[in-house]
């Protein structure tokens, strides 16, 4: 009893002081934000995404963003790519259907390598490959649609590599294209090598 009767009445006491404000707990130290995925492949695909920009426009300005020579590989053939070619065959194309468009359909980023799905359509316009048709004698005008893949390896923020396969068959064939059998060319090769009957003629005889 005497033990609750001191406890009590400090209890009570307790609880009508004032009671003195607490701090604030101290903040803890800013974490990095995090980025996304969606962040990190927009930093990666941004140098390919230049280089199909390029291709749309044909603007040499475009082309100092990404632009250092680079290997390219398609239809398993490497060539080494420098800014005069990449402009001389970017032109080409472009002469060839002036509404050239490439559309990426999907892209895969991982580190520095980028993989792209893109379709591709234009207006056949100037003949582009020597045994397509003269697009003046077409009518109505071909358009073209195909597809393509594209594999990029980026270093130093550049284009180190590009690794392509498209659809050249269908391309070509929208053109206008004659496709010949191996009998076929063989024939041609023989017709175009062989001697005409003026030239028989003063061919000297066979010993």
């Amino acid at each position: 009893m005497k033990l609750a009767a001191i406890i009590l009445p400090l209890a009570l006491l307790s609880s009508t002081l004032p009671q003195a404000p607490r701090e604030a707990a101290p903040a803890s130290p800013a974490q990095p934000q995090a980025h996304t995925a969606s962040e990190e492949s927009h930093a990666a695909d941004t140098v390919p995404r230049k280089y199909i920009e390029f291709w749309n426009t044909g603007d040499a300005k475009i082309m100092k963003s990404f632009f250092s020579p680079f290997y390219m590989f398609s239809h398993g053939h490497r060539v080494i790519v420098d800014e005069a070619m990449l402009a001389r065959v970017v032109n080409a194309w472009r002469e060839s259907m002036p509404d050239l468009n490439f559309k990426i359909e999907d892209t895969i980023t991982d580190d520095n390598k980028v993989s792209m799905r893109l379709t591709f359509t234009g207006t056949y316009k100037a003949r582009l490959f020597p045994n397509t048709a003269d697009p003046a004698k077409l009518t109505p005008p071909r358009h073209v649609h195909a597809t393509e893949i594209l594999f990029f390896e980026l270093k130093d923020g550049k284009i180190w590599t590009i690794w392509e396969e498209y659809d050249e068959l269908a391309m070509r064939s929208q053109m206008g294209a004659r496709w010949l059998t191996n009998d076929q060319l063989d024939a041609a090769q023989k017709s175009a090598s062989a001697p005409t009957s003026k030239q028989r003629v003063n061919l000297p005889p066979k010993p």
